[in-house]
């Protein structure tokens, strides 16, 4: 877990960076390795194996680097960097490969991007897939059923009411983006999971409609 925290006079830039770890058994905090330079904020993705670290923004820019964590040694390895520099974005893990979405070189003007990027986790490579219709950053991305779904965070000043609502699907198979949903109101800063329930308990809910 990542978390800054506000220090003017021990670090240069005002914030400093730390990782620790929750043990179930004993139910409390520890710190554990930090990473090779101070970020914020990054995408966080794991594979069920190690931890990832990707983008962000450092002192003076924001990165491409990447680095992975190893729980077991409790060390962090360089890997092959991004393609493009980005923080904000967001990402899933599927089948020994990371998918990144989005994210920005420039937050204070909202200047989102479409870009994406898949993380080959066997060969270290990174290669380019098909951008999404809607530029965003601090947005979400959840997988279900091998379909990765992106929605809600921050989109470019030229981004309408309507398409910031987008929720967006990216068919792996078919490297291509659909319109799947909308959602009922903007969000930004936004983090989902998947969840599993009973058909019928979905049905009793209220549903929510887009004024």
């Amino acid at each position: 877990m990542f978390r800054s925290s506000k220090n003017h006079t021990a670090h240069r830039n005002g914030f400093r960076l730390h990782q620790v770890s929750l043990s179930g058994a004993t139910n409390s905090w520890s710190l554990v390795a930090p990473l090779s330079s101070r970020r914020s904020p990054v995408c966080l993705v794991t594979d069920a194996h190690y931890l990832y670290s990707i983008g962000g923004l450092g002192d003076d820019d924001f990165l491409s680097a990447v680095e992975r964590y190893d729980p077991k040694l409790n060390t962090w390895t360089q890997m092959a960097p991004m393609s493009e520099k980005r923080g904000c974005a967001c990402g899933v893990s599927l089948e020994k490969k990371i998918y990144v979405f989005g994210g920005t070189v420039d937050a204070f003007s909202r200047h989102a991007s479409v870009s994406c990027e898949v993380y080959d986790v066997t060969l270290n490579e990174w290669h380019s897939i098909a951008s999404m219709h809607v530029p965003r950053f601090h947005a979400s991305a959840v997988l279900l059923r091998d379909q990765i779904y992106v929605f809600g965070g921050i989109g470019s000043e030229s981004v309408d009411r309507h398409n910031s609502r987008m929720v967006e699907c990216y068919d792996v198979q078919k490297n291509q983006w659909i319109t799947a949903h909308s959602m009922p109101y903007e969000e930004t800063y936004f983090r989902g999971c998947p969840v599993s329930m009973f058909k019928d308990l979905l049905h009793s809910l209220n549903k929510v409609t887009i004024p």
